[in-house]
């Protein structure tokens, strides 16, 4: 039975903490799984600084890592647009996207999460070229990437234009569009992350889903809202009667399909204006939690057998 564990995002403490400090931090708080946002990994997310640079600081926190017993399960690249109108543009970006592959491998990083979407549509018809291209722009990259063991996992997203058409012309891609998308690709190395926060605001039957996406499923973020906002909270965070998402039956249908990643919290709320000690005393009340909850949906998934 896989033994279900909670991970957490780097940038938690603040993005101004540095990466180093960061995961002493979060070792010391218990945590052995973590993923790592772009931007705190370099200043510049969508065009890291020059190869010997590069080289040197990933290897130095490579060796942190393997010295403190941490996994990076996770980097969550930029937002290039793979799905830009330029050819030139689009093939710009599928060549951060490498480069971000590359960072990966150099410090057995297992899995490059990305969002798809992009800017300045108006119809139906732009989204069928939106798609097009979009699939366009990650054939080459499942080309470039086989043989490698870094995948590379599509993070459903947030449809703005759809949701308020008059307010923000945004597409990013759903998970009625991402199961498309990866049927159509049919590449070992990629795959979906579930963003738990932006299924519930899509209205999606998360366990459900859980069930129905089991091979599809090679990376998390596990975060609560109220349906309405994306607000990036730890799972009971909110009442029932501003959250309906139920996180017992969430974690039950992850034991049930023995998914065998670390399930990684994205509840940076913090963007540094809390004490330190405060956040450091939330956290590791909040893992507390977490480890007994999930505990208890392992043992309720034995007992159902």
């Amino acid at each position: 039975m896989t033994n279900l564990r909670f991970g957490i995002v780097t940038d938690f403490y603040g993005i101004q903490m540095p990466l180093p400090k960061a995961l002493r931090c979060l070792s010391r708080r218990g945590f052995s799984d973590v993923e790592i946002p772009g931007r705190h990994l370099f200043e510049d997310a969508l065009i890291p600084d020059g190869a010997p640079k590069v080289l040197k600081k990933l290897r130095a926190i490579n060796k942190l890592t393997k010295d403190l017993g941490i996994t990076i399960w996770q980097i969550h690249g930029p937002g290039n647009d793979l799905a830009a109108e330029s050819q030139n543009t689009r093939n710009n970006n599928i060549d951060v996207f490498k480069k971000w592959l590359e960072c990966c491998q150099e410090i057995d990083c297992r899995c490059l999460v990305i969002h798809l979407g992009t800017n300045g549509f108006g119809d139906s018809k732009e989204i069928n070229r939106i798609k097009k291209r979009s699939l366009d722009s990650l054939f080459k990259l499942s080309e470039y990437m086989k043989g490698e063991k870094v995948k590379l996992a599509l993070e459903n997203y947030l449809c703005k234009h759809l949701d308020s058409p008059g307010d923000t012309k945004t597409y990013g891609f759903p998970i009625s569009g991402l199961k498309d998308l990866i049927s159509q690709l049919k590449s070992e190395n990629i795959g979906l992350c579930l963003d738990t926060g932006h299924a519930n605001i899509e209205g999606i039957d998360i366990p459900s889903f859980i069930n129905e996406m089991r091979s599809f499923l090679i990376a998390t973020h596990i975060q609560e809202n109220n349906g309405i906002n994306d607000m990036h909270m730890f799972p009971f965070s909110l009442r029932r009667i501003f959250s309906k998402m139920d996180w017992f039956a969430i974690f039950r249908a992850f034991q049930k399909i023995n998914y065998p990643y670390p399930l990684v919290g994205e509840c940076a709320n913090s963007l540094g204006e809390l004490p330190f000690w405060l956040k450091d005393d939330y956290l590791k009340s909040q893992k507390g939690l977490l480890d007994k909850v999930l505990l208890s949906s392992m043992s309720q998934s034995s007992d159902s057998k």
